[in-house]
């Protein structure tokens, strides 16, 4: 009776061992293409949306300056180039805790 019940217990706890390991493989992998995705969009502002809204900033500020805008316009375009700015830096704050959670979960990748 011991050695059964001795055989069932270990045989348990491989068996949830085993669980936890595709858990935490499964983890893994949500994170690794959380890290993807948000690799993407980290170079989609650096390639295309900072720059266009630098150049938003540029043409308000100008357009500002020659009067053909109100004040109130302006604000309104300033704020959403601005928005922009704070989105990309949200975003690159996301990616870099994903590739700081991936580190915790798998110490070996380089």
């Amino acid at each position: 009776n011991n050695a059964k019940a001795a055989s069932l217990q270990y045989e348990s706890l491989v068996k949830r061992e085993a669980y936890v390991e595709k858990q935490v493989d499964l983890q893994l992998q949500q994170m690794m293409d959380l890290e993807q995705q948000l690799r993407g969009r980290v170079l989609l502002y650096r390639q295309e949306l900072l720059p266009m809204a630098t150049s938003q900033i540029s043409l308000i500020q100008s357009q500002w300056n020659a009067g053909q805008i109100s004040g109130l316009e302006w604000g309104l375009y300033m704020r959403e180039a601005l928005q922009t700015q704070i989105d990309y830096y949200d975003v690159v704050h996301q990616w870099e805790t994903v590739q700081l959670q991936i580190l915790y979960f798998n110490p070996t990748i380089k």
